[in-house]
């Protein structure tokens, strides 16, 4: 029985104004953003496992060691001539590939690759079968100056219908296993030219139009068997000058959506350090990848080519997704440590978290708004689609729900370059919990459904599919089903989850 003096009605009406001040508070968060180098899909450092030869530059690495001591490394590369995975026409060796590459994919990293035909140190890098399949080549002299007595290597016709068949019939093959496989960072057009580099001037000395011609025909043999891996084009099939305009040859690659990569910056001193930034910057703007490889570091000679900060410039210069280690990784980080540190914090993309509001308690089910303003200080943008969700857990960190903010896709956040940052702020509107009335409507022959020992498996007029109580509120970055996909640099991370903590939301 209630006291003689207590107003039921003024009670109830108290509290639900009480609870309506509560809900009306809010927490603010302004995280501070940590420095950490940060392994993302589609950005990052490339490790060289396999270059201008076989022992270049993994040989010295412990076998099943990812390079997790290197900051910023993701992914490693396979620049690999054709001849050594297929030595008979279809026999294939990919566990060539596949036991260097499966530490690296148990890590969370991925890989890349370059499939030659053409290399200064091989004198086969097609197949030694492919002449007698009735492709058309011929053996040349490898020179770097005239004075040079060569080195025989054996090229072939690069529009020879044999050889862009069995070639085709190899990247069908490879394509069965990598195309679209989300452990595949990217593969080259690696198939014209020195090196893959689509150049011929240290041997037929094809001249700019017909190389031109060439590259274009070869971008389209490999993207008719790739069709869902991002492919990339050196920049030099279009020459080594310092352009005054865009290209047309870079342009059929853009349009063909084929992303670009500079070989090699570093190699002429300051101020003729690299020539393409202009051509990377429209490839970048086109959403495609851009990726930046140096010469050879030579860290016993040359070292006039190289400045401090150099890295970090060019990525800035390039928006630059990708940054290669074209040395031995140990001492690529020894002389250069403090540039790839810096370099980190604008490779790729970089989404920083500056200010978080939320209501400090919600209803269940109810429509609740989450502000957050976001800043990309990366230079590039993700290719993927990426949605923010919002995680409740418990104490011992196990979700008890998630939603996402389907609304606003990260990719459209702008990079930080020459005209500053670009903040956005969104206002997230999630639901938490699903208050579902329990009124009998699939029952309606009898009682809900007993449990063996005759308990009711529902208890009470509501089903609460969220329990009520303190939870945590994380943030994620990742796929529409909550799935995160991105780290951030946050501090607070739950496990290696990529949910990170910002605070208590007391759901009522």
């Amino acid at each position: 029985m209630l006291f003689p003096w207590f107003d039921k009605e003024m009670f109830f009406s108290l509290s639900v104004t009480a609870l309506a001040a509560i809900a009306c508070s809010a927490v603010t968060v302004r995280p501070t953003a940590t420095k950490e180098a940060l392994i993302n899909p589609g950005m990052g450092w490339i490790h060289y496992h396999f270059d201008n030869s076989n022992w270049n530059y993994g040989a010295d690495t412990a076998v099943g060691d990812t390079l997790d001591w290197f900051p910023g490394v993701s992914t490693i590369y396979f620049r690999i001539p054709w001849r050594d995975l297929e030595p008979v026409e279809g026999e294939f060796r990919w566990d060539v590939i596949d036991s260097v590459a499966q530490p690296w994919i148990a890590a969370g990293k991925q890989v890349a690759f370059r499939f030659t035909c053409n290399e200064s140190g091989y004198e086969w890098a097609v197949p030694e079968w492919l002449p007698a399949a009735g492709a058309k080549g011929r053996f040349m002299l490898m020179k770097k100056k005239p004075e040079q007595a060569g080195f025989r290597l054996w090229e072939p016709e690069w529009l020879d219908p044999v050889f862009l068949e069995k070639y085709g019939n190899f990247l069908a093959a490879a394509a069965r296993r990598w195309d679209g496989n989300p452990s595949v960072a990217f593969i080259d057009v690696g198939s014209f030219g020195m090196w893959g580099e689509g150049h011929t001037g240290f041997t037929s000395k094809i001249p700019p139009d017909k190389t031109r011609e060439f590259a274009i025909e070869h971008a389209k043999l490999l993207k008719r068997h790739f069709t869902r891996t991002p492919i990339l084009i050196s920049d030099d099939v279009a020459g080594g000058s310092n352009p005054a305009s865009d290209d047309p040859c870079m342009k059929a690659m853009r349009d063909m959506g084929i992303g670009f990569r500079d070989d090699s910056i570093m190699v002429a001193p300051r101020p003729r350090q690299w020539f393409h930034a202009g051509w990377a910057r429209t490839f970048a703007a086109a959403g495609l990848p851009v990726a930046v490889e140096t010469r050879h570091f030579f860290a016993d000679h040359d070292r006039d080519n190289w400045y401090e900060g150099g890295l970090l410039e060019s990525t800035v210069a390039y928006q630059a997704s990708y940054q290669a280690i074209h040395w031995w990784p140990d001492e690529y980080l020894q002389h250069h440590r403090k540039d790839i540190e810096a370099t980190n914090l604008r490779l790729g993309y970089r989404f920083e978290l500056r200010e978080v509001t939320w209501p400090e308690v919600v209803k269940m089910g109810d429509c609740v708004e989450i502000a957050a303003t976001w800043v990309n200080v990366g230079v590039a943008q993700p290719r993927e689609e990426l949605m923010v969700a919002w995680t409740l857990l418990d104490d011992k960190n196990v979700v008890h729900w998630t939603s996402v903010d389907e609304t606003f896709d990260m990719r459209g956040l702008v990079p930080t370059l020459e005209d500053g940052e670009h903040s956005v702020s969104r206002t997230s509107k999630v639901r938490f919990g699903w208050d579902w009335p329990y009124n009998g409507l699939y029952y309606s022959t009898g009682n809900p459904e007993l449990r063996h020992d005759g308990t009711s498996r529902h208890h009470g007029p509501r089903v609460v599919s969220l329990k009520l109580g303190v939870y945590t509120l994380c943030v994620s970055i990742g796929r529409r089903d909550g799935t995160p996909r991105i780290a951030l640099p946050l501090a607070d991370q739950v496990g290696k989850t990529r949910r990170y903590r910002l605070g208590a939301v007391h759901v009522k």
